[in-house]
Formats: structure tokens, C-alpha cells, sequence
């Protein structure tokens, strides 16, 4: 019976995680042109790329929270913060 319980948790952890990947690769392939409809009025030579530039400086800064010195509680809950900041 224990185990039955295991497999079922395993099971909706996984289809969690696909949700979640096929969620992602659909906003990867519409994110470009929604990027460029959004800023057609930003005079840039590549909005694409300075958007992408962004999104990696946000990411790299949203890791280093993970090594300030600050207590494991507060780093949980920045983290959530940053996260919702980046979208």
C-alpha cells in the first residue's frame, strides 16, 4: 500500500515537471515576437539581444542571492521576490 503511495507521488511529481517544460518551451517560441511587438517603438538596433542580455544578468544576480550571508529563511523568500521581479 506504502508503495502505491510512492508511485502515485512520483507519478504527479513528474507530470508537474512536464507541465511545467512544455509550458516554458511554448513561451520560449512565442517570447521573440512578443518582445519585438512589444518594444516596435524602442529605438534599438537588436531588442532581442539586449533583452536576452537582461535576462541573464537578472538570472546570474537571482543565483548570487543564494550566496549572500544572510539567514536560509530570508534567502527562500528573496529569491521568490527576484522571481517575481524578473517576470
Amino acid at each position: 500500500m506504502k508503495t502505491h503511495l510512492i508511485y502515485r507521488d512520483t507519478f504527479w511529481r513528474s507530470f508537474v515537471i512536464v507541465l511545467i517544460a512544455i509550458s516554458l518551451s511554448m513561451i520560449c517560441i512565442a517570447l521573440p515576437s512578443l518582445i519585438e511587438a512589444i518594444g516596435s517603438e524602442i529605438i534599438q538596433k537588436n531588442l532581442l539581444m539586449d533583452y536576452i542580455i537582461g535576462l541573464v544578468w537578472a538570472i546570474v544576480l537571482g543565483i548570487s542571492i543564494l550566496f549572500w550571508p544572510v539567514p536560509s529563511k530570508d534567502k527562500n523568500s528573496l529569491l521568490l521576490i527576484w522571481l517575481v521581479r524578473i517576470l
